[in-house]
């Protein structure tokens, strides 16, 4: 019983630590490569956007990682970097975009690089809706494109930035927007007011990912705007992070059409998984039957170790030593049967399978001693050294068995 018992705690012991393992490295890893297929910062393949996060870093800026929808964004970031293509899980909702356009209106900087497909028009978007992504013909695989306005502080020392997008940016006529580089294919990138801020439209991913940011003067771009964001201040610049799987939403308008589980960090969904596993071992251990079925029974209390220790005495210093034997044997097999679960009338062979069966060696010797003392009660008057003996041997015994009431 207490074998098992230890087996079982240990079993318990290794799982959590197992669990707190899997946690920090599926943390760890997560940090560097999740997600391994989107844009994001946290990757430093050719489509990541790390180095651009460790320039700004470098440059003295506040840099951090938006890992919520864009309803948590206030007056504390200045610069929020937007890259295209988002997790199918995290497109946004419309009380995201809107949420988005009262923060620039408030005085936030968005720069939104989009990309494939090429799509039309959005009505449903306030913010960028008036901007469409057209195909274009004849696009180099990496476009050297020129700016065009020349003295604007966003486009110091900024002579040519490196592109690759074959589509184009189309606006409607009479929007409010400046054109700020553009080539025979079409208009690369834009910019116009919304209140406070201002909101900067770029038809690639190459201007500031991994592969393309030391392209050119990309960099040298990229920085201005930061500076330009930022000012004086300790604002944040930001890198959203959420719609490319990184986070988790916690406000319920934020995961309307998301599911949850997806939405979930790789280090909480393997904490579920563990925890579910760790609750069914203790509910299978807890619930497993150690040993046949049997009849439950009262067991009467027995004496206490002091009395009968003491009477054995009194009946040894009165010369009854077959009384005194007779006294602590009885006792001893009383408490040896409350001690395995049996009643007191059980036969010998099976209280020792018994004992046995809880994991007690020497299983022989408790026998032959019983045998012995049971072979004395029969011959009668045993000797004082014999009784000392036989009383020292059932003490012994009574140790390593940790008895109850003897």
């Amino acid at each position: 019983m207490r074998s098992s018992r230890v087996s079982y705690e240990l079993l318990l012991g290794l799982l959590f630590i197992g669990m707190c393992l899997a946690l920090i490295y599926f943390n760890w890893e997560g940090s560097h490569v999740l997600p391994s297929d989107m844009p994001t910062s946290l990757s430093a393949r050719p489509i990541g956007l790390k180095a651009l996060y460790l320039l700004y870093d470098r440059l003295g800026f506040s840099v951090e990682r938006l890992a919520g929808p864009w309803n948590r964004l206030d007056r504390r970031a200045a610069l929020l970097i937007v890259q295209e293509p988002y997790a199918v899980s995290r497109l946004p909702s419309v009380a995201e975009i809107e949420a988005l356009k009262r923060w620039v209106e408030n005085g936030g900087t968005l720069f939104y690089a989009s990309g494939l497909p090429a799509r039309g028009y959005d009505t449903r978007d306030p913010l960028s809706g008036d901007i469409a992504d057209v195909a274009a013909k004849n696009v180099p695989s990496v476009a050297r494109v020129v700016p065009t306005l020349v003295a604007d502080p966003l486009l110091r020392n900024v002579h040519a930035i490196a592109v690759r997008s074959p589509i184009r940016l189309q606006f409607r006529r009479g929007a409010p927007y400046r054109v700020l580089f553009q080539d025979a294919q079409g208009v690369v990138a834009v910019e116009k007011w919304v209140g406070k801020g201002r909101l900067i439209v770029v038809a690639d991913d190459l201007l500031l990912n991994n592969q393309g940011i030391a392209l050119q003067d990309n960099a040298v771009f990229m920085a201005n705007l930061a500076a330009l964001a930022v000012g004086g201040s300790d604002r944040w610049i930001l890198f959203d992070e959420y719609h490319h799987g990184y986070g988790f939403a916690s406000t319920p308008e934020a995961v309307q059409n998301e599911d949850v589980w997806q939405a979930l960090p790789v280090s909480v969904k393997t904490a579920l998984l563990y925890l579910v596993a760790f609750g069914l071992v203790i509910i299978y251990n807890e619930n497993r039957r150690r040993g046949p079925l049997r009849s439950l029974f009262v067991a009467r209390p027995t004496a206490g170790g002091d009395y009968v220790v003491a009477l054995g005495r009194l009946l040894q210093r009165a010369g009854a030593t077959d009384l005194a034997l007779q006294q602590l044997y009885k006792a001893f097999l009383q408490a040896l049967a409350v001690t395995v679960s049996v009643d007191e009338k059980t036969p010998r062979s099976v209280l020792l399978e018994r004992v046995a069966q809880d994991g007690v060696s020497d299983v022989g010797g408790l026998g032959s001693l019983l045998e012995r003392c049971e072979q004395v009660l029969e011959r009668g008057r045993p000797s004082q050294e014999e009784l000392k003996e036989l009383v020292r041997a059932l003490d012994d015994w009574r140790r390593r068995l940790h008895l109850v009431g003897f």
